[in-house]
């Protein structure tokens, strides 16, 4: 399954508002995708687990977002890259005609970047607190 496809059953996953149209969306993709072999499956569950994995950490890094934390920070500290690379995998827009992600290597870099941050803002705290 094309990544696209992964998404487009995933938005359909998202989109259901009731456990009713939940259910009646698993029936369809479960009648999509009954002849697929093993192996185009099993791919089709490594794509999704990814792309899930991507969405998680997107919403958590909008909510670093809302509580104040620059994106343009992390980008250019954390995976040196420009604000305008994370924000578009944040926000989905489309380069070169394909839905960018973060891969997992940026998101472990990410996740070190934070951590650092942390520990340096506890050390920032405590020395206040020595003033």
């Amino acid at each position: 399954m094309e990544k696209s496809m992964v998404q487009r059953d995933l938005s359909m996953l998202q989109a259901c508002k009731s456990e009713e149209e939940r259910n009646e969306a698993v029936k369809y993709l479960k009648e999509l995708h009954k002849n697929d072999d093993a192996e185009t499956s099993m791919n089709n569950l490594r794509d999704m687990k990814e792309r899930i994995r991507a969405l998680s950490v997107e919403v958590k890094l909008l909510e670093l977002q809302k509580q104040g934390i620059s994106l343009t920070h992390i980008a250019a500290n954390y995976l040196g890259k420009s604000r305008s690379y994370l924000s578009q995998r944040l926000h989905g827009n489309k380069v070169n005609g394909k839905q960018p992600v973060l891969t997992g290597v940026e998101i472990e870099k990410i996740c070190d970047g934070l951590k650092k941050t942390g520990i340096k803002l506890q050390e920032l705290s405590a020395s206040l607190l020595n003033v």
